[in-house]
């Protein structure tokens, strides 16, 4: 029975590794494409730059609806962040528990506390995404 418990244990924190991998790799290319294409877009022959570039609006919006609808989107993604500490942390507790069944079980719950956010989290987005766009 140890032996059974031993694997549920290492299958999960082998897939909260996994996850934690996926999302670095989804964060690495969401902030690395932008500054590709933008390099490879001012370097092309022939096109001369603006000398008096106008300077873009700090929140990035021109209508009160569009500004609150970024301030919202900033704090899901603060809360996706969150969520990836959460998942962290309840892997390197799951980790290191030793077998411990008293702490495996604090980490899966924390693991399962953690899920349920991000689901939460989705739905918000999803909320707000279609009430910006009705709004917008």
């Amino acid at each position: 029975m140890r032996n059974i418990k031993r694997r549920m244990t290492s299958g999960l924190a082998i897939a909260s590794v996994a996850l934690m991998a996926l999302t670095l790799v989804a964060l690495v290319t969401t902030v690395s494409a932008p500054t590709a294409l933008a390099a490879a877009s001012s370097t092309s022959p022939g096109v001369t730059k603006d000398p008096f570039p106008s300077l873009p609006l700090p929140l990035g919006a021109t209508t009160p609806e569009a500004v609150i609808g970024n301030i919202i989107r900033t704090a899901i993604g603060l809360a996706g962040i969150v969520a990836l500490v959460m998942f962290v942390y309840a892997g390197a507790k799951l980790m290191l528990a030793g077998g411990n069944v008293k702490q495996v079980d604090d980490a899966k719950k924390t693991l399962i506390w953690a899920v349920i956010g991000l689901i939460a989290i989705f739905v918000s987005y999803a909320a707000v995404s279609a009430l910006i766009k009705i709004l917008t």
